[in-house]
């Protein structure tokens, strides 16, 4: 799994080589005037029963609060990131 960050906005989740790839999960807490920066993304990542599986949530912080709530699922990254779990007893480390 890779998990990018620094842009202020979500990018898209990607399902790379069978791994899941979050370039950018956006803002949780930020205090930034542009409205997208006020978006961000949740990596839900578990293992369930000896896979990782990521699927993702989104917030939202409202103008003039700090506080994120949890918004609608992102269905789009759900869907990308569904097919993408990584067999966790497949993994030797070197």
């Amino acid at each position: 799994m890779i998990l990018g960050h620094h842009p202020h906005v979500i990018q898209r989740p990607e399902c790379v080589s069978g791994k899941p790839v979050f370039f950018s999960l956006g803002n949780h807490v930020f205090d930034q005037a542009n409205p997208k920066t006020k978006e961000g993304m949740i990596a839900d990542c578990r293992i369930r029963r000896g896979r990782l599986w990521c699927p993702s949530l989104r917030t939202h912080t409202e103008s003039g609060t700090t506080f994120p709530r949890l918004t609608a699922p992102d269905h789009a990254s759900s869907l990308v990131l569904a097919t993408c779990t990584l067999e966790i007893n497949a993994i030797h480390p070197d």
